[in-house]
């Protein structure tokens, strides 16, 4: 009986356990306090970032592809050339795994763009006020 019990216990705890733990291997995430090309390595985030911004949080989910951004801006501007100006109406906003680092909602200075070249569904949520910039792709 009290193997039966044992193993009861540890079947419950996996069932708690696995799901997590999954989460963690499926959206692993990454924090770089200055810009390098390592930023590249698996080629989750495009090369279309000012090369000085610092503060990098990365996470990217392996199956859905989606991926998730905030860095803070310094001397560089964002060439927003590449991006096209969003209602926020067409917004979809995705929340990343256990990031403490990704926002609820975003206060009314921000402004959307919607990625009109690498990754075209991505979205960049960039501050009149703030040097912190958001930017997603839903995959």
């Amino acid at each position: 009986m009290k193997k039966m019990t044992g193993g009861l216990w540890f079947g419950s705890l996996l069932l708690f356990v696995l799901p997590a733990g999954c989460q963690w291997i499926e959206q692993p995430d990454r924090y770089f306090e200055v810009y390098g090309q390592e930023l590249h390595d698996g080629l989750w985030v495009p090369d279309i970032f000012p090369h000085d911004i610092t503060d990098i949080h990365e996470q990217h989910d392996i199956d859905t592809n989606e991926v998730w951004m905030r860095f803070s801006l310094n001397a560089q501007k964002i060439d927003l050339s590449i991006f096209a100006a969003l209602p926020t109406l067409k917004i979809t906003k995705t929340k990343a795994f256990n990031a403490s680092w990704w926002f609820d909602e975003l206060p009314s200075h921000y402004k959307f763009y919607k990625g009109s070249s690498a990754g075209s569904n991505s979205v960049l949520a960039h501050s009149t006020e703030s040097r912190i910039v958001y930017w997603w792709c839903p995959g």
